[in-house]
């Protein structure tokens, strides 16, 4: 039976479980529908653009932050997570060794696009690209928006592509595109249109016209016509009823920029200590009326080393001596004067260890381990690997919370694109249910760093051979392969080295490895 039949029968079964009658409203606790609004930084009284922009600031002006962005998104995402195709055999009906063959070709297609400049609208950056700018977007805005266009004019691989907007620009708009919200039982708040049930309806755009002119312009989060998804908002909810994301460095930012200022101070103390400093003290038998340092400079017409020699105002006869790469000028005190010179007590030796101390904190309140920060390991075998360990758990789950938001959405309407193009066949398709069973996936990101492959590869073999994990799940781990792939291509590599061994029979009676 094909994978079309499969598929068809139960596509003909949920058809009549689901005869199109509407619920009715509130079926399940009568309650009133609420619309749901959360205040960010109610402490503070700061909106999300204060916050934006102060972290937005503390990512270019701050080596520490900038360590903290770089870490989370280069173990997040890094160059793009890789899609593992899992359609449901459950939900579909079709056998295995069928869905294996379509897993192949989609995910072949999905590379060929994903990392082509096709996936984005302006064919600046492949998707693979746009992860990085979507996720540094998250962490330093707190949220990033795209939309998803279809252009079938345009020779492209697949009718999909993806373009990015900037947090910055989506803004409140004037009166009368708050009248029209109003007028549909909307509100809008800081740019986003939300509806009574709190659900996004749309997000208001602020661009710049070839004139100069400032316009805004409405993006519905799906169409009106073909009720498909346009609009792509992700952020990581902190509370309910939330419709801005709050940057990563939001709790973090007062800690960022006194450490970001203590260096500054240090680097500047050590900068005053490099050069000659000092005060002149006078006593009781100092000369009445004398000047402490006799003459101004030098007389004029008298040859000075110094490289470059200019006239003094208010001395006609004196010119002002330029002392470059360090030097000492000796003026010769008058009796009753003394030279002191000042010493700083910088740089301070303790500095450092307290910055490292603050940095400690900032990590944990945005869960990086320290090491991973810093990168910079120096503690034991343990503790090293404890501390990468940890830190993939938590990339883990951003990696997950970035796949949710970003890239499913995407993968679903890029799969729409394939099936339209007669490439690949989902039966059911346009069913809800059936469509979720097609785009069902998992997005792999870098395996976790090895200290010791031998004992890591020999543990996971332990755990394979015990049931306790999959050949597929310890690839990924360990070398961020799919077993699948590399069953075949080493099947295609040993095939072409026994023959390559035939062709030198001193070697034909050595024992293969496999």
């Amino acid at each position: 039976m094909t994978l079309k039949n499969f598929a068809g029968k139960l596509v003909n079964k949920i058809r009549a479980a689901f005869d199109g009658t509407p619920l009715p409203a509130n079926t399940l606790t009568g309650a009133p529908r609420t619309q749901m609004l959360s205040v960010h930084n109610p402490i503070l009284g700061a909106s999300w653009k204060d916050t934006a922009q102060k972290s937005y600031k503390a990512y270019w002006d701050s080596a520490h932050a900038r360590s903290v962005v770089n870490s989370l998104r280069n173990f997040t995402v890094n160059s793009g997570l890789r899609l593992q195709a899992m359609p449901s055999t459950t939900i579909l009906g079709a056998n295995e060794e069928q869905l294996r063959e379509w897993v192949a070709r989609v995910e072949s297609s999905w590379r060929i696009w994903s990392n082509s400049k096709d996936a984005d609208y302006a064919y600046q950056n492949s998707l693979n690209q746009l992860q990085g700018l979507a996720v540094t977007s998250m962490i330093v805005w707190g949220e990033y928006f795209a939309v998803l266009r279809w252009d079938s004019k345009r020779q492209r691989i697949n009718p999909l592509s993806v373009q990015l907007i900037h947090p910055a620009q989506v803004a409140q708009p004037a009166g009368n595109f708050i009248e029209a919200a109003r007028s549909r039982g909307n509100i809008v708040k800081e740019g986003i249109e939300i509806s009574q049930t709190g659900e996004e309806v749309a997000v208001y755009v602020k661009t710049k016209k070839a004139d100069g002119q400032t316009e805004t312009n409405r993006i519905a989060a799906y169409s009106e016509k073909t009720k498909k998804q346009i609009l792509v908002h992700g952020y990581v909810s902190m509370e309910p009823g939330q419709y801005r994301g709050m940057p990563f460095l939001a709790p973090v930012l007062h800690e960022l920029a006194k450490c970001s200022d203590m260096t500054i101070f240090e680097l500047e103390s050590a900068v005053i200590n490099a050069s000659m400093a000092g005060v002149v003290t006078v006593d009781k038998d100092a000369t009445a009326g004398q000047a402490p340092f006799g003459t101004f400079g030098a007389p004029k017409g008298q040859t000075d080393s110094a490289p470059s020699q200019q006239t003094v105002s208010g001395y006609d006869d004196l010119v002002l001596r330029e002392v470059k790469h360090g030097g000492i000028i000796n003026q010769g005190l008058p009796p009753g004067y003394k030279y002191d010179g000042i010493d700083t007590r910088r740089p301070n030796i303790n500095v450092p260890e307290f910055i490292d101390r603050l940095l400690t904190y900032i990590s944990s309140a945005v869960g990086i381990p320290i090491e991973l920060v810093k990168m910079q390991f120096g503690q034991n075998y343990s503790a090293s690997k404890g501390s990468i360990e940890l830190g993939f758990r938590i990339f883990e789950n951003l990696n997950q919370e970035f796949a949710n938001d970003f890239l499913n959405p995407i993968y679903s309407a890029w799969l729409e694109g394939e099936i339209a193009a007669g490439l690949v066949a989902a039966p059911g398709w346009e069913i809800p249910r059936i469509r979720a069973a097609w785009t069902f996936a998992r997005w792999n990101g870098l395996p976790i760093p090895s200290l010791n492959p031998a004992v890591e590869t020999k543990a996971a073999e332990t755990r394979v051979m015990n049931g306790f994990s999959t050949r597929e799940y310890e690839a990924q781990k360990l070398t961020g392969t799919t077993f699948a792939e590399n069953v075949a291509r080493l099947k295609d590599e040993n095939t072409k080295l026994i023959s390559s061994i035939q062709m030198f029979p001193e070697y034909q009676q050595q024992e293969l490895p496999f």
